[in-house]
């Protein structure tokens, strides 16, 4: 739920540009990475200063949703690289390959009789509805063929009931005509490319990737390669593999984003 809420958070500071719900999120954010996180190991709960029962599939997807989107509204790469870890172990601990979905429980929990795979998008999204927008998101951003392959598969493996029942699937009809429309992805880079994170994500773009490079990162991002900029700002627009020429104002950006 906390994640959940982060989510919620890191929108609305989008939305409104209100510093309050961005430093709502950092501060969540980091409560959860620092106290109920060890490596990449996540608790269920948090009381009285200790963390306890092992975290389920949902605990860990949606922490990695609100990394996500934590890093479009601060423009700090740690967040995707953290996400990328934390879905790395998703994979290690909670993957039905034959069925290839993902487990609720690890494969270290011994104290059930069956493990089950939970699909239906309800009062709160689907673990592995909401897990095909960040493989998705993901993939695209480290470069890595073999999630590209693994969505497929789970889209494969659920497109008839999502199309008989968009409305007990919904968020995996999302994550469907995502990608069946494919992500834009923007890298905005340059030495002040942060200082215009506010300008961009205060209008409602659907279906994007957006990453800021500031040119001090140590680890460069996959996405990020062959895309530096230092005393001019630079937009990256890419779809499909296939890129246009570097824009380099914020207007000529929205210009062609209108268009």
């Amino acid at each position: 739920w906390n994640c959940l809420m982060n989510v919620a958070y890191s929108k609305a500071f989008a939305a409104t540009g209100n510093e309050h719900y961005r430093d709502v999120a950092l501060k969540n954010i980091e409560f959860i990475l620092n106290k109920m996180l060890n490596g990449i190991n996540l608790k269920h709960c948090y009381k009285q200063g200790n963390s306890y029962i092992k975290g389920f599939l949902d605990d860990y997807v949606y922490l990695v949703w609100a990394l996500i989107h934590l890093q479009e509204i601060t423009g700090d790469q740690k967040y995707l690289f953290k996400a990328k870890a934390l879905l790395d172990k998703i994979f290690i601990e909670f993957d039905d390959q034959d069925a290839v979905l993902f487990y609720y429980t690890s494969k270290n929990q011994k104290d059930i009789i069956a493990r089950k795979a939970d699909v239906y998008d309800g009062a709160v999204p689907a673990a592995n509805s909401i897990l095909t927008h960040c493989i998705n998101y993901l993939a695209i951003v480290f470069k890595e063929d073999f999630l590209c392959k693994r969505l497929l598969q789970m889209f494969a493996n659920l497109q008839p009931a999502i199309i008989k029942h968009p409305t007990s699937f919904a968020v995996w009809a999302i994550a469907l005509q995502n990608h069946t429309k494919t992500y834009k992805e923007i890298v905005v880079s340059g030495n002040d490319a942060n200082s215009i994170i506010t300008s961009i994500v205060e209008k409602f773009v659907p279906n994007k990737i957006l990453v800021f490079n500031n040119n001090n990162i140590v680890d460069e991002l996959p996405i990020c390669s062959n895309k530096k900029s230092t005393e001019k700002l630079l937009f990256f627009v890419c779809q499909n593999q296939t890129c246009l020429e570097p824009i380099y104002s914020l207007s000529k950006f929205w210009l062609f984003y209108n268009n």
